[in-house]
């Protein structure tokens, strides 16, 4: 489970591209692709291996509601779990 206080950095396995919408992310060793708008697109943006979740998650969104906030992990756990994202040291 991807605590708050923990920072995260992409997989440099994942390679992104910018969309209208968002952006694609393409895992390329399991060669997934995930697409996220633009409101996650900001999230994915501030795991940058320097901020934590807890940072990334209220500098991405400016509704501070406890639903939006675990929707938000929500996404940062399944980026985890599917390689997206690692845990830096």
């Amino acid at each position: 489970m991807a605590e708050d206080f923990q920072v995260l950095a992409k997989s440099p396995e994942v390679l992104w591209a910018l969309t209208p919408d968002g952006i694609l992310l393409h895992h390329m060793a399991t060669d997934k692709y995930v697409e996220l708008g633009a409101a996650n697109r900001c999230i994915w943006e501030y795991l940058d291996g320097f901020h934590s979740v807890e940072e990334a998650l209220a500098r991405a969104s400016t509704d501070p509601s406890a639903a939006v906030y675990q929707a938000g992990k929500e996404l940062v756990q399944s980026l985890l779990e599917a390689g997206f994202l690692i845990v830096e040291a």
